[in-house]
């Protein structure tokens, strides 16, 4: 079992969660707009559609941005 972790491993770690909560807010973000695309190039849309675009769009912004904390902190877990 390893001894008390050095400040230089904390701050690594610190920057890591940061590094991975922006990107996945950034991507969650391109996801949300992305599914909401049609939205703008359709014009007026029914509100059962809006609303069917819009809970995809919730849910797939939250996906992406699971999926890419996950992915950013096993790959540092990894080094």
């Amino acid at each position: 079992m390893r001894g008390p972790r050095t400040q230089t491993e904390r701050d690594d770690t610190t920057v890591e969660i940061v590094y991975a909560a922006v990107t996945g807010v950034l991507l969650a973000g391109a996801a949300f707009a992305l599914v909401m695309s049609p939205v703008l190039f359709l014009g007026d849309v029914p509100i059962t559609t809006l609303a069917n675009l819009w809970r995809a769009a919730k849910i797939t912004a939250v996906v992406v941005f699971a999926a890419r904390i996950c992915w950013t902190l096993r790959r540092f877990g990894r080094r």
